[in-house]
């Protein structure tokens, strides 16, 4: 009635009524309303299509500016305005104000807690306590008077049914900042002007309802000759409920000073009128309105990504990619493909020095390295893995909230959310899965370890293999949930506590290799058929030739932070198992070794499975009995089978393309591994071709430089460490050597000084080149074969710099 008379119009035979299922109060009409078609034939503006039918809105709800409810309604209220602009309460709101963070990119009058949101809460609040002498009274009257947002769940609630989501952390943000702004805003107030704002009338729970009523209600206005948009109460047009794909319009007209909620479909009578409050997930919902939709096609998940970076040089190179490509640290996830702009910023976050170097030569690709692409891809599934187990229950205990319990309870509420982030985590670990799928088979070249003329002996492994042809997706082997050991049980373990109490370093290969070593004492079956001397080149004894011409190269590091691995923690195991075995160097090499080769990242979490020994991937190397000093390989094929994680905890073991009979299966498993890692980890390094995620490291002293030689060093951010790749102009240790040819401080790069510098790195590729009468003697092949492959590397950048400056 107050809204007719002050000017509202509606719909012909519109009714209100309260409906249920959570809806609360809705409109409908009592009889069909269909809409005219006008311009039959007229081309469109919008989309240029001929013969098209612009459809008539039909206008349901109509309301003129003055009762409308927001912000510019208060500053035009002179007491109101008066009391804000009092001296004592804008120094109030100066300092609150500072200790807000700004957010970017979101207008001060969206922007929740910003000055000019929180004078209209205090404007609502101000009209809540008139009561009737408020122009507005009949249409506070009307509002809920207590909300049932997922703001005002308890405590209980929020900590046991909402644990790990991201509802949760926004309830408790929100009201963190409540609370902060009642109490450095709303209290002073009352104390400053106690008269006008009375304490006992301003309470908590009165700012709380006006907070909600303002973003559980608001509608976007723009004022004529403004962009501005000003969240806005529209009484009588916020009574419709929500429908996502419901067709509606709004219209305000300046003119006639009106805006006006339309509808752009047939109403149908006795069904209830719906507005659209847009595409929004779930927690969105629950937050604001206090409703959830089922099904919800725009529910997201979000992920947040932080670059932690200790490498400042680094750090600024990934913070430049990511302003320059417009990344922002959360990513919302719906039900579909992977977002480009995850996979961009877990690549750009996840850079190596090595990789950073040559993007500093080249434009960045959508790929960066098959390395990066592994490393990118595990990282996801890690952490999809982690807000898996946080999410709180289980999808049956999801389901048994929606079933036990009504529609527009809280219970039910929170079933339907978590079902849907549940779906999200799980949907968006398949896809991850079957983006690292696509990356390998795209990369199998690259990725594959190739030996050409090296003879395979008969027993080397104990393979798998099929009689007939294999297809596509075939499923291989169920492995049970107690068939594997996850990394954390893994850590659960009398000698991990033990070894922990001892101060002795920790990490998960001690906590695989301490399952081993467990399983070798209880004589495994599957484990016994490996052979007792399996070892890749971690602890191989180096004749003197092959000592030098390893010296100060990355595998002799690797080499030799192995062996010292070994020898830091076989004193605890010996110690601790003294009673059931006597674990040599040997053995616990043995137990290294196996683990490593062993070790899968499964749903984003690592484990072990014995099951899997018969499909050993890559090469296992032992000693031939006819001269120990040599090993033999055992080669994988192209990466063919993968382990996907199911909803009961088991894993199943597909093939991921067609496989010919009495063919080798192998697992996925080394994420392109440069000669080192390949060398180290499984014994084999790539020679058919040049490993080209292999590199070497060159480090120039920085011992008797210059003074203006540092700070222009500092200034173009380049580090005394250098990678050289094959086939790839060296521009940072280029530019560092052509900086080194100054004799004065100057930024300019001149073509002599580059001349000099061309001649300076000829000479450090020489002083590092292996005398090739040094390479034949060395004894073992594979060593061999990784001092020929840096030879080729250093070769190929000695070309690429001098092809460069002959032209």
């Amino acid at each position: 009635e107050w809204a007719i008379k002050e000017g509202s119009q509606h719909v012909e035979t519109l009714q209100f009524k309260k409906y249920e299922g959570g809806y609360g109060y809705g409109g409908e009409v009592q009889k069909n309303i269909e809409i005219n078609k006008k311009n039959e034939g007229i081309k469109r503006k919008d989309d240029g299509n001929e013969n098209e039918e612009e459809e008539e809105e039909i206008e349901m709800l109509s309301i003129p500016f003055k009762m409308m409810l927001n912000y510019r309604k208060a500053i035009e209220d002179k007491e109101f305005y008066e009391d804000m602009v009092d001296q004592r309460i804008m120094e109030v709101m100066n300092t609150y104000q500072e200790g807000i963070e700004k957010t970017e990119a979101i207008d001060e009058a969206q922007h929740t807690f910003s000055r000019k949101s929180i004078w209209f809460y205090i404007f609502l609040m101000v009209q809540k306590v008139k009561g009737e002498e408020s122009y507005w009274y009949p249409y506070i009257q009307a509002l809920p008077k207590k909300y049932e947002t997922a703001l005002y769940y308890s405590q209980e609630v929020v900590e046991k049914e909402l644990k790990g989501t991201t509802l949760k952390k926004s309830i408790e943000s929100v009201r963190a900042q409540l609370e902060k702004t009642y109490n450095n805003v709303i209290v002073k107030l009352t104390k400053i002007l106690p008269s006008h704002y009375p304490k006992d009338k301003y309470t908590k729970e009165l700012f709380y309802w006006a907070y909600s009523t303002v973003w559980s209600r608001v509608f976007p206005i723009t004022y004529k000759d403004e962009t501005e948009i000003i969240p806005t109460l529209l009484p009588f047009i916020d009574i419709l409920n929500h429908k996502y794909g419901a067709k509606v319009a709004y219209e305000t007209d300046h003119e006639k000073e009106r805006f006006t909620l339309k509808s752009r479909e047939p109403l149908v009578a006795h069904t209830q009128l719906f507005n659209n409050y847009g595409g929004k997930s779930n927690d969105s919902f629950l937050l604001s309105y206090g409703f959830v939709i089922e099904k919800n096609t725009e529910d997201t998940l979000p992920l947040k990504i932080t670059i932690h970076e200790p490498n400042e040089a680094l750090k600024k190179i990934k913070d430049e990619l990511m302003e320059k490509n417009k990344l922002n640290n959360i990513i919302y996830i719906r039900i579909g493909t992977l977002p480009e702009e995850l996979k961009q910023q877990l690549r750009i976050g996840l850079l190596n020095e090595q990789e950073a170097y040559q993007l500093k030569q080249k434009e960045m690709k959508s790929i960066i390295s098959p390395r990066n692409e592994a490393k990118s891809i595990d990282t996801l599934k890690k952490l999809l893995y982690q807000k898996l187990v946080s999410l709180e229950g289980s999808a049956e205990d999801d389901e048994h909230l929606i079933s036990q319990h009504e529609k527009g309870t809280p219970e039910y509420a929170i079933g339907i959310y978590r079902k849907g982030q549940r779906n999200l985590i799980e949907h968006t670990l398949k896809e991850t899965i079957k983006w690292e799928v696509q990356v390998f088979q795209q990369n199998e070249s690259k990725m594959t370890i190739m030996f050409p003329n090296v003879p395979l002996p008969e027993n080397s492994m104990n393979t798998i293999k099929f009689e007939n042809d294999i297809k596509k997706d075939t499923l291989l082997k169920t492995i049970k949930r107690n068939e594997y050991v996850t990394a954390k049980e893994a850590r659960d373990d009398p000698f991990i506590h033990f070894a922990i109490n001892q101060q002795m370093y920790m990490d998960d290969h001690v906590c695989f290799m301490n399952v081993i070593l467990k399983k070798r004492i209880d004589k495994d079956p599957l484990l016994m058929t490996l052979p007792e001397n399996l070892g890749t080149l971690a602890l191989l004894q180096f004749s003197d030739t092959e000592a030098d011409l390893l010296q100060n190269t990355l595998f002799m590091e690797d080499h030799e932070d192995i062996a010292g691995f070994i020898q830091h923690t076989l004193p605890f195991v010996q110690t601790f198992y003294k009673d059931q075995i006597q674990v040599t160097e040997d053995l616990w090499y043995w137990c290294y070794c196996v683990s490593q080769q062993l070790q899968q990242c499964v749903g984003g979490q690592t484990l072990i499975a014995l099951t899997l020994i018969p499909f050993l991937v890559t090469s296992s190397l032992f000693h031939q009995p006819s001269n120990e000093r040599y090993l033999s390989y055992h080669v994988s094929a192209t990466p063919s089978i993968y382990l996907f994680p199911q909803k009961d905890g088991s894993l199943e073991l597909c093939a991921i393309k067609d496989i010919p009979k009495n063919c080798a299966l192998h697992l996925l498993h080394l994420n392109c591994m440069s000669n080192v890692d390949l060398m180290s980890t499984f014994g084999a390094c790539q020679i058919q071709a040049i490993n080209q995620h292999e590199a070497h490291r060159m480090e120039l002293s920085m011992d008797q430089v210059a003074m203006f030689h540092l700070k222009m060093f500092r200034e173009m951010n380049i580090e005394n460490t250098h990678f050289l790749f094959s086939k790839t102009y060296p521009l940072q240790l280029m530019t560092h050597l052509t900086i080194l040819q100054h004799s004065s401080y100057t930024t300019t790069l001149d073509r002599s000084l580059e001349d000099d510098a061309s001649n300076v790195m000829y000479q450090l590729i020489q002083s590092v080149q292996y005398p090739l009468n040094q390479i034949h003697q060395m004894e073992h092949p594979l060593l061999k074969t990784y001092i020929i492959s840096k030879y080729q590397l250093l070769l190929s950048v000695f070309r690429v710099v001098e092809l460069k400056h002959e032209f």
